[in-house]
């Protein structure tokens, strides 16, 4: 009988270590989650551009990224994403987005979300306009992400919320 009960401790002790241990590492894991950290990067981007214009924006691209503006050529690497970027964001216009999500695959990873632009209209009062984005991101050398490929297009203004 006691040789039964040594049994079922043991049983249940590796049980308990088992569930203990599969517990810890779903926090750790979620707490290293990558695409968390994509997200953060996405939104450093966002922060970046809002507070420093076109070299906020530059800065957040890889070396040989590209751009895919709507209704424009490619747009290849940061001189010329500069250039680009330069003749659209004016110290009158403004752009701020927020990633919805993201997902990361080894150094390779994508965020997408909505973006809303502000600049004066030919009447010299503020236009809105409504975007959505997706970016392409590649973990560097140094472990920043940098993106590698964007691309936005308009959309509709969003819905008003109901009360």
């Amino acid at each position: 009988m006691q040789r039964l009960r040594n049994r079922l401790a043991l049983v249940a002790a590796c049980l308990a270590g088992y569930v203990a241990g599969s517990w810890n590492s779903g926090v750790v894991n979620a707490a290293r989650d990558p695409s968390k950290d994509l997200v953060a990067a996405d939104r450093e981007f966002d922060s970046s551009t809002a507070a420093n214009g076109v070299e906020g924006w530059v800065s957040h691209f890889a070396p040989d990224g590209i751009m895919l503006p709507q209704g424009n050529p490619i747009v290849a690497g940061q001189e010329a994403i500069r250039t680009f970027v330069s003749k659209a964001m004016t110290p009158d216009s403004s752009m701020r987005w927020e990633p919805i999500d993201g997902f990361v695959s080894g150094d390779l990873g994508y965020t997408y979300g909505l973006s809303k632009s502000v600049h004066l209209g030919a009447d010299q009062k503020p236009a809105v306009s409504w975007g959505k984005y997706v970016a392409v991101w590649r973990r560097q050398p140094d472990r920043a992400w940098r993106v590698v490929v964007h691309m936005d297009n308009s959309t509709p203004a969003p819905a008003a919320k109901a009360e």
